[in-house]
């Protein structure tokens, strides 16, 4: 696997992807034998998630991340982000 960070969580959604948080590289996606980084390239830059991510949440059909900037969620083949939550 390509991931360059330690891993934090890892987690099955419902389609059988696996889904990595990592603490320095971002979210990993592992789905039909293909990993895809998911990472913002700056704070604030758009809604994928932070470089360090601590949990990874499959629930119905959406994935919650969580980091220290709130919860990035990955729904519909999209991202976005509650700093609230």
């Amino acid at each position: 696997a390509p991931i360059g960070g330690h891993v934090n969580a890892l987690a099955e959604d419902r389609d059988k992807n696996l889904w990595v948080a990592t603490d320095g590289d971002g979210v990993w996606r592992l789905r039909r034998g293909r990993w895809e980084q998911f990472l913002r390239s700056s704070p604030g830059s758009d809604n994928r998630p932070d470089a360090a991510t601590y949990s990874v949440v499959p629930y119905g059909e959406a994935v919650y991340v969580g980091q220290l900037s709130g919860i990035a969620r990955w729904q519909r083949g999209a991202w976005s982000r509650d700093p609230s939550a």
